[in-house]
């Protein structure tokens, strides 16, 4: 139930014409069902229109999805840190899903149901007191009807389980772990400060305070390059501790180039934290041994 929860509310003002369209189909279907029992002759429309609310309920649902996606991406591109445009990109594109998913449910009655009351009523021949229709033409309008919807259902499934585009970073949408690391360190190279900041947080949460430094997984699995980039890092802070430049922690907005332009975000307020040798010294930024000695022969 909080699948198909998460899924109705995901699917939005797009996913809910989608069920819409696919709950009025059942209903025609069972008229048509119903119909038929008594030998009516309007069997046949009922039917037919069932099938055609089939198709209408795919297609809004897999037109929803592939919009969304487009939108997204063009909307997201925006995003300056390549790795957080990928997760971006990656989370909205499994919620976008959710109009296709509702589409595949809601479509799949209404196609099943109505299909069997349309060919009940064809080969009943229901429609034969109509001059003109005859049984070919029935078959025909019903084929057709059946064609669309199920090509629609079918495309709506596909969108659901199409994979989001691969970028730099394979790493899983719950891995909130590695994709930090993999924006901290992105955002190292333009905006150092933050950057840093962020990395020495995200390459913390890897060894979970441990003294000595004890990882609990590889920040090379994530960034092969984090040694390097991590000692720019204690070189650019014991450079600004050498000046007098005391490196602290302090409420900040998010990493500059994670969001959207005109996104709106809050503040992110860590603990004041004043830097000095002995704080760089603990840091898991510290990984170059030279650098190491050079800050321990400083005191």
């Amino acid at each position: 139930m909080d699948e198909i929860a998460a899924v109705m509310r995901e699917g939005g003002a797009v996913g809910g014409a989608a069920a819409l369209c696919g709950v009025v189909g059942v209903l025609f279907a069972s008229l048509a069902l119903a119909a038929l029992a008594l030998g009516r002759k309007e069997a046949l429309a009922l039917g037919l229109s069932a099938l055609l609310l089939a198709a209408l309920a795919a297609g809004i649902g897999l037109g929803g999805t592939v919009r969304g996606r487009r939108e997204s991406q063009r909307s997201l591109a925006a995003v300056e840190n390549v790795a957080a445009r990928e997760r971006l990109i990656r989370l909205e594109h499994r919620s976008l899903a959710a109009p296709a998913t509702l589409a595949s449910w809601a479509g799949a009655a209404p196609l099943f149901l109505g299909l069997v009351a349309a060919l009940g009523a064809v080969r009943r021949g229901r429609p034969a007191e109509t001059p003109n229709t005859s049984p070919v033409r029935s078959y025909l309008l019903v084929g057709l009807a059946a064609s669309a919807a199920l090509a629609l259902l079918g495309g709506a499934r596909i969108a659901r389980a199409e994979a989001p585009p691969r970028g730099r970073y394979a790493l899983d949408d719950e891995d909130s772990a590695g994709w930090r690391l993999a924006i901290a360190r992105e955002a190292v190279d333009k905006y150092p400060d933050p950057g840093c900041e962020e990395l020495e947080l995200a390459l913390d949460e890897l060894t979970a305070g441990r003294e000595p430094r004890a990882w609990s997984r590889d920040p090379g699995t994530v960034v092969p390059d984090w040694r390097p980039v991590a000692t720019r890092c204690a070189q650019r802070i014991w450079g600004q501790l050498k000046t007098g430049n005391r490196y602290t922690y302090d409420c900040k907005r998010p990493l500059p180039g994670t969001i959207a332009p005109g996104s709106a975000h809050t503040l992110a307020c860590l603990k004041a934290l004043p830097r000095d040798r002995e704080t760089l010294l603990r840091s898991p930024l510290l990984v170059d041994e030279a650098l190491r000695a050079e800050i321990t022969a400083a005191r």
